[in-house]
């Protein structure tokens, strides 16, 4: 495949309502901005951008930026920024082929004869097929003689902090084939750092035996579509089980998850994957959590979303302090936003071989990071709606539209997007992407909804009575107030590495 077939210049629109629409603002001149700027990263700069493999986000800052509507000026900038930290790309020292596919698994050294592995792979089977068969089958995951030797490549998925996820789904939501290959690169080049968190009888050895617990939406939908209208989205029953704000209270609850400080900080997540105990219990939820999916998967990927978005911004806000954005759960915020894309991709078997991965890794993150409070009586009563830059002003005229209008945003996501464009920090616009989109995609979700949905749960969330959709907003604006309204003339913030340990 040429470079120009890899990294096209114009994209296809979004597939499915799950996945976040396309601001204004993108024109021609922007796409093909992008469209050279994400090819100069794909030529010139490693996935890593040290030895110690920090991940090159830059495509990923260049494919936010342009869908929320940035202008080519704007991309080219961030571009100009990002590169100058990256790392030379190299040639690998011999080729990866399909006979010595999995000897070179975890050695940075061979991205570049991965990507070129998979570039082969894609033009000869597709994106789908190739995503399918290295990804998600059996002879990838736990095909070899020893358990020493299984390639899990799920689990270098899951890997990194979930950046190769991220970035496969970036490929995969705007039909970027050379994304894609950079991602499933990635993918190989990183460890297999939670084993034990994959289950054999997940993947593919013949026909799924779990297909039927995705047959009917399958049948249903052409092409692994899901249904275009969030309005006939059912109310959780009991068909589908558990609710992973459930499975959430109960971690929560559950002493064998109390916070324990890890040996470091940076690694929080292996304490809990070397305890045997705490990974039974997750597993055990984990599939409570897929029990009865059947007819199901769009609530599961909404409870996704919810789920991350209350660890995150919830578990980060303590009344009279400032807001905890850690850097660990952020990612579980912006990972979340591909699932969806993902899952359209994937046969129903692989959609929940990664469902399973993916909830196992959340709870992980969580617990690894001990366990935050989720206080959503607090969160509600002192946080608000009214996003305040802090340039705004009483405007000159007395005659603003709208009684309220003259002290406030009449819509807060406006001149909150239009601060993260030029934001230094490349996390900032991601995860307000995905908060913005959740907003929108879950805006008809109304106070009660989820405490009359789960009256029959045997655990809840206090508070769950106030659990709407203004969580995005709120959680988007205390975020901004973290990390910095730096084009409004504050200072830099930044994104907090300590956890939650203050009870240890």
């Amino acid at each position: 495949m040429s470079l120009d077939e890899l990294f096209p210049s114009v994209l296809p629109p979004p597939t499915s309502h799950l996945s976040p629409g396309r601001w204004p603002g993108i024109d021609q001149s922007s796409t093909t901005y992008l469209a050279n700027t994400l090819k100069d990263n794909h030529e010139k700069w490693h996935i890593f951008f040290n030895d110690r493999g920090f991940h090159n986000h830059t495509a990923h800052r260049l494919l936010a930026l342009w869908t929320l509507g940035g202008n080519g000026e704007l991309i080219e900038a961030a571009y100009e920024q990002d590169k100058k930290s990256q790392r030379d790309a190299f040639k690998s020292p011999s080729e990866i082929t399909t006979d010595n596919f999995t000897e070179h698994l975890g050695d940075e050294r061979y991205y570049n004869a991965y990507v070129n592995f998979f570039v082969d792979a894609i033009k000869k089977n597709g994106a789908k097929e190739t995503l399918e068969t290295y990804i998600f089958s059996h002879k990838f995951n736990f095909g070899g003689k020893t358990a020493e030797s299984h390639p899990h490549l799920l689990n270098r998925f899951i890997g990194g902090l979930l950046h190769p996820l991220i970035h496969t789904g970036y490929g995969i939501e705007f039909g970027i084939p050379g994304i894609l290959v950079e991602g499933l690169a990635q993918t190989c080049v990183h460890a297999a750092t939670s084993p034990t968190l994959m289950v054999e009888s997940l993947f593919d050895q013949g026909p799924p035996k779990s297909a039927s617990a995705f047959a009917r939406v399958t049948s249903l939908l052409p092409s692994l579509s899901i249904s275009s209208t969030t309005s006939q989205l059912p109310v959780p029953t009991s068909a589908s089980k558990t609710h992973a704000l459930t499975i959430l209270a109960r971690v929560l609850k559950d002493p064998l998850f109390s916070p324990r400080r890890p040996r470091d900080l940076a690694e929080s997540a292996a304490d809990v994957l070397n305890d045997e105990d705490r990974v039974s219990k997750i597993l055990a939820y984990t599939d409570e959590w897929l029990g009865g999916a059947e007819g199901h998967i769009e609530e599961k990927l909404e409870e996704i979303a919810w789920t991350n978005v209350l660890i995150y911004g919830v578990g980060g806000f303590t009344k009279g302090k400032d807001f905890n954005a850690d850097f660990f759960l952020m990612h579980l915020v912006t990972s979340s936003l591909f699932i969806p894309s993902l899952v359209l991709a994937l046969k129903p078997a692989s959609q929940l071989a990664l469902l399973h991965a993916y909830f196992a890794t959340v709870l992980t993150e969580y617990v690894g990071r001990g366990r935050p409070a989720l206080g959503l009586e607090s969160f509600y009563h002192n946080t608000s709606t009214d996003i305040l830059p802090p340039e705004q002003k009483e405007p000159i005229t007395a005659q603003t539209f709208g009684a309220r209008g003259v002290k406030t945003v009449p819509n807060p996501w406006l001149p909150l997007i239009q601060s993260v464009l030029g934001h230094p920090d490349d996390h900032v616009p991601k995860i307000q992407r995905a908060l913005a989109h959740y907003a929108t995609l879950y805006s008809h979700r109304y106070p009660g909804y989820f405490s009359k949905a789960l009256e029959d749960a045997d655990e809840k969330l206090p508070g769950l009575e106030l659990l709407d959709s203004t969580l995005f907003v709120r959680v988007a604006g205390l975020t901004m107030d973290r990390v910095g309204w730096v084009r409004e003339g504050q200072p830099e913030g930044g994104w907090d590495m300590a956890g939650f340990f203050d009870v240890v």
